[in-house]
């Protein structure tokens, strides 16, 4: 692989990682806050927050299984160089957990552009100021 593919190659997956990363952190924050506040979120949202924080998790070990067994590391496949292989193993181990939900975006889309569908329309009632129901509505 030339230099020229491999800079290339670098920068696709430091960006990918960096915004899976971020993308990760803010729905992590979501998430504790969702968990932390008592009053004005309805349990609903506060047990699906919980259950996605447990598929996280669960997605998080699967990954990591996958990339100790199956032994392949981003960066030692391109040949960058001297690279510290906890290092590497940490960047795939990242690349693969943040990257699954593109992936099945992916290959639910039929590899076309996702269309652009209509906006989520939420019904939202009150009672005494407080959040009494959240929901979706068609």
């Amino acid at each position: 692989m030339d230099a020229s593919a491999k800079l290339l190659a670098l920068v696709a997956i430091a960006a990918f990682v960096t915004e899976r990363a971020l993308a990760g952190a803010n729905y992590l924050m979501d998430t504790l806050r969702y968990l932390r506040i008592r009053q004005g979120v309805p349990r609903k949202v506060r047990a699906k927050a919980a259950r996605r924080a447990v598929m996280l998790a669960l997605a998080a070990i699967v990954a990591y299984v996958a990339v100790d067994r199956a032994d392949v590391r981003i960066l030692r496949v391109l040949d960058v160089g001297k690279v510290d292989p906890v290092f590497d193993f940490w960047i795939t181990w990242l690349a693969v957990f943040a990257g699954a939900d593109r992936v099945r975006d992916l290959l639910n889309a039929g590899g076309a552009s996702p269309s652009q569908s209509d906006p989520a329309v939420l019904r939202v009632q009150f009672d005494d100021g407080e959040i009494r129901e959240l929901r979706r509505t068609a």
